[in-house]
Parts: structure tokens; sequence; C-alpha cells
């Protein structure tokens, strides 16, 4: 009997500010450094889960070990779900309505800088599939698979 397929699970964090000055929206995005996956590409704040652990506690671990934000899991939603079954990738992007602390560079070994950016601006050097991901959730599509 062969062995059932498995997926490595993702959460992403789509964080969102309204900027003071333009008053556009603006999400937070990492540029990706020392990882040795997708280096010199923008990112969002997220990763894998840990065995054994909840989509939602992992998104909460994952806000505070990468931009040093207190998230509760009451305001956490997901937001859209990617299906990366080529990769074997399963990710959900959450959007959060209430956080504390102000974002910061918290792992500056594996990110380069913290960037807030529109999400129809985003950088050139985007990861493709994160511009797709965020481009389905402005279009209020859910879910996709590549």
């Amino acid at each position: 009997m062969s062995e059932r397929y498995q997926s490595r699970i993702v959460v992403d964090l789509l964080l969102e500010r309204k900027n003071e000055i333009t008053c556009k929206k603006e999400i937070l995005m990492m540029l990706r450094q020392g990882t040795g996956h997708r280096d010199g590409q923008f990112d969002l704040p997220g990763g894998h889960l840990e065995e054994g652990e909840d989509l939602f506690d992992a998104m909460i671990r994952e806000a505070k070990e990468e931009i040093g934000i207190d998230v509760k899991r009451k305001y956490l939603k997901i937001s859209h779900i990617n299906h990366h079954y080529t990769k074997g990738v399963l990710k959900f992007l959450f959007t959060v309505e209430k956080y504390q602390g102000n974002p910061t560079n918290a792992e500056p070994d594996k990110c380069a800088e913290i960037k807030w950016v529109e999400p129809d601006k985003l950088p050139e050097n985007t990861i493709p599939r994160i511009r797709a991901e965020i481009e389905n959730l402005m279009k209020n599509i859910y879910y996709s698979n590549t």
C-alpha cells in the first residue's frame, strides 16, 4: 500500500494599515535574506507549522518571531487559501483586525528590511506566488491553486 499524500502547512500574515499621510491602504512586506530560499525577494511574514501546532497558534507565534507583534486568536481571520500542490504546500493567508506593538524586523538574519507598500504597487522583486495571492485576495478570491 502506498503512503498517503501529505502537505506541508504554511501560514502567512497580510498585515494592513492606513497610511496617515496618503490615507491609502498599505501592507507589510519583508525582504528575505540568509535563508537560502527566495533571498532578495519580498515576502509576507509567516512560516511553517510545527508538529502538533494549530494554524492560529502558528500564526500568532510567527507574527511575534518575525515582526515582534502580539496577535490574539479572536482577531485573526483566514482570508485566503493557496494549495500549492506541485510543491506539497497548503498555505493559509491570515488577516488581523487588531494587534499590539509596532512591527519591527525581529529576525534581521533572515530579513534585510520590512516595508509598508500599497497592495497595487508591490515591489518588482515580490515572490510571484505572493503577488498572485495578494492580487487574488484584493479581488475577493479566497482560494487558489498552483
